[in-house]
């Protein structure tokens, strides 16, 4: 990436979201110990910038256990990401799960949310932020 790095400057932030894995699970599932150790040495970093942060590691609307068929692929992220949690065993991470998104609300641009889906996340994101955080 020849674009600008992000400098870590300004306020620390009092939460940081997490929102990875739907493409790494996009075809195949991968091997739980390298992905969840590269996930968990990705917390480290963040907490090394941001020590009092609160972590939440997010399972997008996009993961489901229709696809790829036979995959599982939610049912293995949620238990990689649990496995991880338990793990790492600190107060400062949570898991976040976003249902997946429904047809009736609409679809965005290749299956990405759309704008109703992103509302409900963001609705259901902030609930949890509150109650975590004491907002």
């Amino acid at each position: 990436n020849d674009g600008p790095t992000y400098d870590f400057k300004g306020p620390a932030p009092d939460a940081v979201v997490i929102h990875l894995a739907t493409n790494d699970f996009g075809k195949e599932n991968p091997a739980e110990g390298p992905w969840t150790a590269a996930y968990e040495a990705f917390i480290h970093r963040v907490w090394a910038h941001f020590p009092k942060a609160h972590i939440y590691a997010a399972m997008g609307v996009m993961m489901s256990d229709n696809y790829p068929p036979g995959h599982n692929a939610l049912t293995t992220l949620r238990g990689y990401l649990q496995r991880m949690v338990d793990r790492v065993h600190d107060p400062r991470l949570s898991l976040v799960e976003f249902p997946t998104q429904k047809m009736e609300d609409g679809i965005g641009s290749d299956w990405h949310p759309n704008l109703v889906t992103d509302t409900k996340m963001g609705t259901s994101l902030a609930e949890v932020i509150k109650r975590d955080l004491g907002w």
